[in-house]
């Protein structure tokens, strides 16, 4: 399962805990299948390796604040938020205009 198999790349964090719990529950095996059947069908945003990037970028004890949202763009490179301008994850948005 996709999700899973990104999670586990986490092991060894302090996140893993957190982790542990959330896998635990019913939901999450659903929320699995669902995003693995999806990523099997066509293509999802972001990248399999991207979906738990700021986890990995972040430990669980620097979090202060949890700001949650989507993000609406539904195309490669339009936007990508990262925890960190400085990473070089952040891509421009196409002018409106």
């Amino acid at each position: 399962m996709l999700l899973t198999t990104e999670l586990d790349k986490l092991s060894g964090t302090d996140w893993q805990l957190f982790f542990a719990q959330e896998r635990a529950k019913p939901y999450f095996a659903e929320l699995d299948a669902f995003v693995t059947a999806a990523a099997a069908e066509k293509t999802v945003y972001p990248a399999a390796e991207n979906i738990f990037a700021a986890f990995r970028a972040c430990p669980v004890s620097a979090v202060r604040v949890v700001i949650l949202g989507q993000d609406p763009y539904h195309e490669p490179c339009l936007l990508y938020t990262s925890p960190s301008p400085r990473d070089g994850l952040l891509s421009r948005m196409p002018s409106s205009a």
